[in-house]
């Protein structure tokens, strides 16, 4: 017996074949639509913008040393990097010079003492006026007073160390002429307390300090650690090179934490005034431009709205946006790239 398939099951069939591929197709066009979102909540905070600087490492005691008088340098007795005490002779002049000084201011002043002894005698006896007497006594006066001063000035033909520390920088060496108040040596304590960082920092953000306020300092060479520091000191001006207000301040070093003058260091400081804003992850931005940027938030039947938003600035995790999610509990922090107005959720942890 032959089968046989009329006209009426193959056109019947076909209409099947057809509606299941549409289906199928339809199904695979909702798939589409649905992307595997993550949502994070809104975390409404006070918080302080962090300021971002860099800065120089120097000691808080520090000081420029030179001659008082101008001569030729008859020898020094340390280089750079020397550590040196206290009182510690560091450099002398040629006393050639200085100490014909000294010997003929002497010889002026014994004269004139002389001379004061002499008319002291005449006045008594009436045989020099009172006017003479008083030119005498200024003439004496005056040796005794070019007398200090050339003794000062030989005394000050030696540069000694002011305090403990190290050599940073040697301005002048042995045999050159030099004036007075040039500099020959530049000396830091060695201190590990009095380490300052000194950096520059914006009038906007030179507001938001205080002193007192704590940071944090990267240095290359330590790697992963870090230095603690607090603000001690902020300028009253700006810098007239730069436009910059300068931020001192005070580091806490660690006994194996070895720093050096002159070392850059990358800062952190959180302010103590604080200020409202909303944190989310910083997975959540989706465009930028400036401060302004969008992110998407859940929207009603599982679907998103696309909020736009001011950034306040970035932490390492988060955003802080200033406004654009006063009413908002949640936003789309995985999954944002494949995402449109469109689009319809699902939420996955």
């Amino acid at each position: 017996m032959k089968n046989f398939i009329t006209p009426t099951i193959i056109i019947l069939s076909a209409w099947v074949l057809s509606a299941c591929t549409q289906n199928k197709a339809s199904e695979m066009q909702i798939d589409k639509n649905v992307v595997a979102v993550r949502l994070d909540s809104v975390k409404s905070e006070k918080v302080a913008k962090p300021v971002r600087t860099s800065g120089l490492v120097s000691s808080e005691t520090e000081s420029t040393l030179a001659f008082k008088t101008g001569g030729i340098i008859q020898r020094t007795y340390v280089k750079v990097g020397d550590r040196v005490k206290k009182d510690q002779l560091l450099a002398s002049l040629n006393l050639t010079e200085i100490q014909a000084q000294v010997v003929q201011a002497k010889n002026g002043l014994e004269k004139a003492t002389r001379d004061l002894e002499r008319f002291k005698g005449l006045l008594a006896d009436s045989a020099a006026t009172l006017e003479q007497f008083q030119n005498i006594t200024t003439v004496y006066e005056n040796a005794k007073e070019s007398y200090s001063i050339v003794s000062y000035n030989l005394t000050n033909s030696q540069i000694r160390a002011g305090f403990d520390g190290v050599v940073l920088k040697k301005w002048a060496n042995e045999g050159e002429m030099i004036s007075g108040g040039n500099p020959v040596f530049s000396l830091s304590a060695r201190n590990q307390s009095t380490w300052v960082l000194k950096a520059g920092v914006a009038d906007r953000d030179w507001a938001r300090l205080n002193i007192g306020d704590k940071a944090v300092v990267h240095f290359d060479h330590l790697g992963d650690q870090v230095v603690e520091a607090s603000v001690i000191r902020l300028a009253q001006g700006a810098d007239p090179m730069n436009g910059t207000y300068q931020a001192e301040l005070q580091l806490e070093v660690g006994k194996d934490q070895l720093l050096a003058n002159g070392l850059v260091g990358s800062v952190v400081i959180s302010p103590s005034k604080t200020h409202q804003v909303n944190l989310i992850p910083i997975e959540s931005i989706i465009e930028g431009n400036g401060s302004q940027a969008f992110v998407y938030v859940p929207a009603k039947g599982n679907t998103v709205k696309k909020q736009p938003v001011s950034v306040a600035y970035f932490t390492e995790k988060d955003v802080a946006i200033s406004s654009g999610l006063e009413h908002t509990a949640q936003v789309v922090s995985a999954g944002s790239a494949y995402l449109n107005e469109a689009s319809t959720i699902m939420v996955v942890q």
